[in-house]
């Protein structure tokens, strides 16, 4: 574990989520049945680079190599001289000077773009008429493309605070393993799209315990092949503890909107098959922080649901949502904008 960082504060900001996690028994973790598993973390520098290489070792990396100029990725190279690896700034030094160990802290990037500046906008929220816009990326590498399983042993690096592979072909299903309550814990930023995961949505990514730093989660165009329903779990009290962006357009989802709505402030399902009525559940007692809600261009029916606006405190932050569709067999709702809708209600909502 590292002595500073950018992400020493990490585990000081799980205080608030102490109650929760005490009284969540570590046995409810979901089928996957990985909780109950002791991590083996990486604590020092030649088991981070065994992880890193048998990474590497897993994905078609001699031609990715050549075509994008990665250097690095070896037995002698210092591992924060790697392509794609950045080290953590040593904060105690005047003036900062960046650190050559990784165990101090370090991010992982993997893509052929900067998978932070991208063509997807939508306007997240609004301060005094001034709208900021959050991005995502949405392009994709040109050939050879980076193919190959995500491994396991990723979990194991405690000192990641931003892991990013984009823009890639990358196969295999989202490592169940990677909710280990012990995994992760500085990780603040996870991007695994665009690339070509099969299989479903991890239930136990869900778990309060999991990835108790992450703040955003990056899975546009990461799944490929079948369809696969959004989990009940992943709007489930405590999933998620400190996401603020959940970003999942064009991912063969189908089914029914979960009858829980994450907590998070920014989500976008936009762009897949999701079927059914908006659920009046969401409208039900806890307030959501949720400030951008992007649904377009699914399957929905129905009306809008009065039941959002009946509790003046729901949706308190929302401001705004998007059920526009593309095509003239998508997003068939009807009806008016319920008058519960209106002041003070959801007195945020500023656009849909």
């Amino acid at each position: 574990m590292r002595a500073g960082g950018p992400w020493v504060g990490a585990l000081s900001r799980l205080t608030p989520l102490l109650p929760l996690l005490l009284s969540y028994s570590i046995f409810a973790f979901g089928a996957e049945g990985v909780a109950n598993t002791t991590l083996e973390l990486a604590t020092t520098e030649p088991e981070v680079r065994e992880i890193l290489l048998a990474q590497k070792a897993a994905w078609n990396w001699a031609e990715f190599q050549s075509r994008y100029n990665f250097t690095g990725w070896d037995e002698t190279t210092n591992i924060c001289d790697w392509s794609g690896v950045e080290c953590a700034y040593n904060l105690t030094t005047e003036p900062e000077t960046r650190n050559t160990d990784p165990m101090e802290g370090f991010t992982l990037t993997i893509a052929c773009y900067n998978p932070y500046q991208a063509n997807d906008q939508y306007p997240s929220n609004s301060t005094d008429g001034t709208w900021s816009y959050h991005t995502y990326p949405s392009c994709c590498c040109s050939f050879p493309y980076l193919n190959g399983p995500l491994i396991d042993d990723l979990a194991r690096l405690d000192d990641v605070g931003q892991y990013g592979t984009a823009g890639f072909t990358l196969e295999g299903t989202l490592p169940a393993s990677w909710s280990n309550p012990d995994a992760f814990v500085v990780l603040q930023s996870l991007v695994l799209g665009p690339n070509r995961f099969s299989g479903t949505l991890p239930d136990s990514w869900a778990n309060p315990l999991a990835f108790p730093s992450l703040t955003e989660l990056y899975l546009q165009q990461a799944l490929y092949d079948d369809w696969r329903p959004i989990p009940e779990s992943w709007g489930a009290a405590g999933a998620f503890p400190r996401l603020d962006y959940l970003i999942m357009p064009s991912n063969r989802l189908n089914g029914t909107l979960p009858a829980s709505l994450p907590a998070v402030s920014y989500i976008d399902w936009s762009r897949n098959g999701l079927t059914g009525t908006l659920p009046p559940t969401w409208g039900g007692n806890d307030p959501y922080p949720t400030q951008t809600l992007i649904l377009a261009d699914n399957q929905l029916t129905g009306t809008l649901p009065p039941e959002w606006g009946y509790n003046h405190s729901l949706f308190r932050t929302l401001v705004g949502i998007d059920l526009s569709s593309s095509a003239s067999d998508l997003n068939l709702l009807t009806g008016p904008i319920p008058a519960s809708w209106g002041p003070p209600s959801l007195h945020s909502l500023v656009w849909m």
